[in-house]
């Protein structure tokens, strides 16, 4: 963030030092960028059970990031970080308040369906899945139920409410085990589930 910070504040005052062309053309860049993009994913990274929908528009906005170059760089960086999309945490996104309830049940349905014994930790994700019409529920099976085992959370909870009961009924139970959950600290989810599932 830091470097940011720095990069903005050399575009804001490029007047008053000498910079080549192609030095102040880069400056612009990575400034448009970190406006436009990084700071507002920057500021939403902490939240786990946001985790999963945050990766995935951020995702689909660098691979339509105008510049074509960026575009490429920062997707394939990306790329290799998808642990949230993965089957076995997506289900936090079901605990996320901004994920249509139409979306929710979606992800419920798609839990039902079979899938590998040993599911990757980070998926290998096709461009075009991020540009399509479906959304978070194609990455849900029956593996993404580990997570409520994982966090003590009963199944029957889960896949019994849809709809808007589904927060209320969740809330006393299953909604504060998953809300206090961070992505970015050693107590967060992350570790935890990289520690529990090593067996």
């Amino acid at each position: 963030m830091a470097k940011v910070i720095y990069t903005i504040k050399m575009w804001i005052f490029r007047s008053q030092f000498k910079t080549k062309p192609s030095e102040e053309r880069g400056i612009r860049d990575v400034a448009t960028f970190s406006v436009i993009v990084y700071l507002e994913a920057w500021m939403m990274a902490p939240l786990a059970a946001e985790a999963p929908l945050n990766d995935f528009k951020l995702m689909e906005q660098l691979l339509r990031y105008p510049r074509t170059a960026i575009s490429a760089a920062t997707s394939k960086k990306l790329s290799l970080h998808t642990w949230y999309l993965s089957e076995e945490l997506i289900g936090l996104a079901l605990f996320d308040s901004r994920l249509p309830h139409e979306s929710k049940q979606l992800m419920l349905a798609a839990m039902e369906e079979a899938a590998p014994d040993h599911p990757s930790k980070r998926p290998s994700v096709k461009s075009s899945v991020f540009l399509g019409q479906q959304g978070l529920e194609q990455f849900s099976t029956t593996n993404s139920k580990k997570l409520f085992q994982l966090l003590g959370i009963s199944e029957i909870l889960i896949s019994n409410q849809t709809g808007n009961r589904m927060s209320h009924i969740c809330k006393p139970w299953a909604l504060s085990r998953v809300l206090w959950l961070l992505t970015t600290e050693p107590g967060g989810v992350l570790p935890s589930y990289r520690t529990s599932t090593k067996n």
